[in-house]
């Protein structure tokens, strides 16, 4: 009897093992299912890929990642200029063509930040900066839109500061040609400018801060693109052992014990200020803007500078290597830069005002932005609800879209669209009812280098300042060539995304 019960206890336990095992697959399977990523239905499926069965639903990334030009372009030939869908590596996207940018530029179902949630794996553990920045109350967003840009012309003078004491830093006083690769220089002046504008002059001279300042952005594009590569239902565990994610998480608590003092420091000076009736220069750090612009929203303090961080310095840090590449391609213009720099300088001194009689300037930064794109893509949504376009397609609640950004090259926009001309948009200016169109912060159909319509960059009035201070005290001071014999390398394009390659010597 004792072996029988004995046999009958094993047989139970595994009968029990086995029942919990296979609920457990089926839920595991179910899991994989449901979040394994399934395109649109009624866009055709692009990939460079000519199998045509269900293969769609295992496509992977790959085609996009490293050949999205080629898988852009296809996509327009196939569907004859209309929508059509690929596979990114956060999942399918809808890419929708430039003449619906207008169209859906303030379509209130048609949300930025969701999309870039799911971009940048913003929910996980060390990206603090980029979550800051899509509150859903918008605080960081207000503080960019309105006191940053509103202090433009009381920091002027600041950011010409910095911008002396970087460019100084880096090149010195030398009349003898030096070969820089000039991206690493052009980073490092912008991290400390950006910062003397976002968090005072202690900061910007702070190695410790202007290197978390410079690493997070590389860092949280990394740690997302490492995320979206595994699957969703390891990324949870995965995180707390990946090195890029280890990195980013130390920075984000580096940043909070750098800024505390900081912060601490500037607050009691604004309220001791107030308090005493004193006349108090309103403080031009975000530090006090995000105070005073919170009311009852609670600020993060070290957050919103690494959001700043994020959406600034890169960017323009691409936008200022591309001006000075340009200048080495043909140094033609740059003496007619110089010469409208000097004259405006002259009269004006640095002020708000220069920078708009800086014409040429800014028409040769425009050329440079419309002929070295940032992306292929620009105006990325999520669809909160059912979108349907004019002409009749319908974008489906829960879809993420992209809009194809090959406007700058368009013959139908653009005489000669393939020529750089530095001069371009400060002719099309002088047309009548034109002269206040056609700058570079501009946001419209033909202009989407910022976004346009309500998401369109807030902080793009205080970057084109900022370009313009750099420029200015490069252009001015120094002479740039590449070494005889260097031969320009090409862009590199990863993912849709567009940079200047980090190797260039200049």
């Amino acid at each position: 009897m004792i072996s029988i019960h004995a046999h009958n206890d094993a047989n139970h336990f595994f009968s029990l093992i086995s029942g919990i095992f296979g609920v457990s697959l089926l839920f595991v399977v179910y899991y994989i299912f449901k979040h394994l990523d399934r395109p649109y239905p009624g866009f055709p499926v692009i990939s460079l890929d000519s199998r045509n069965k269900l293969w769609s639903i295992l496509l992977d990334a790959s085609d996009f990642t490293l050949h999205a030009e080629d898988v852009l372009e296809k996509g327009k030939k196939v569907t004859n200029g209309g929508c059509y869908q690929v596979k990114t590596p956060s999942g399918y996207k809808i890419v929708v063509p430039s003449r619906f940018a207008h169209e859906i530029r303030n379509h209130p179902d048609l949300d930025l930040g969701q999309h870039i949630r799911v971009d940048l794996m913003a929910d996980y553990a060390g990206f603090d900066g980029v979550r800051e920045g899509l509150r859903k109350d918008g605080l960081m967003v207000d503080v960019v839109r309105m006191d940053l840009t509103q202090s433009l012309g009381r920091i002027t003078n600041d950011l010409a500061d910095e911008a002396s004491y970087a460019v100084h830093h880096w090149l010195g006083n030398s009349d003898e040609w030096r070969t820089h690769t000039i991206k690493d220089v052009l980073l490092d002046i912008v991290a400390r400018v950006s910062t003397r504008a976002f968090a005072g002059r202690d900061l910007a001279r702070d190695e410790s801060w202007l290197e978390i300042a410079k690493q997070y952005t590389i860092n949280s594009m990394q740690g997302s693109k490492e995320l979206l590569d595994r699957s969703p239902i390891v990324r949870p565990i995965a995180q707390w052992s990946m090195p890029t994610l280890k990195k980013l998480r130390r920075q984000v608590r580096e940043a909070r014990i750098l800024m505390k003092s900081v912060v601490e420091k500037q607050l009691a000076e604004r309220k001791a200020a107030v308090e005493s009736s004193e006349k108090f220069a309103k403080a031009e750090t975000a530090f006090v803007w995000m105070a005073e612009r919170a009311k009852n929203r609670v600020p993060d303090f070290a957050a919103g500078q690494l959001m700043l961080s994020v959406g600034a310095i890169h960017t323009t840090t691409e936008n200022v290597t591309h001006c000075i590449l340009q200048l080495c391609d043909d140094p033609s213009i740059a003496q007619a830069l110089r010469k409208e720099m000097v004259q405006v300088l002259r009269e004006s001194g640095w002020n708000k005002a220069c920078f708009h009689k800086m014409k040429l300037l800014d028409s040769f930064m425009k050329e440079v932005q419309r002929y070295h794109p940032m992306g292929l893509s620009t105006m990325h949504r999520k669809a909160e609800a059912q979108v349907t376009l004019s002409d009749g397609t319908t974008l489906p609640k829960g879809s993420r879209i992209m809009i194809l950004n090959d406007i700058s090259r368009d013959s139908t926009m653009f005489s000669e669209p393939d020529k750089f001309d530095a001069y371009r948009f400060y002719n099309m200016r002088k047309l009548p009812g034109e002269e206040n169109k056609h700058q570079f912060t501009t946001t419209a159909a033909d202009a989407l280098s910022f976004g346009h319509g309500q998401h369109a960059c807030p902080g793009r009035f205080f970057a084109s300042n900022e370009i313009k201070i750099i420029l200015c005290l490069l252009l001015l001071q120094y002479e740039f060539r590449f070494e005889p014999g260097y031969a320009r390398p090409g862009d590199l394009i990863f993912a849709g995304s567009i940079t200047a390659n980090p190797t260039v010597k200049v």
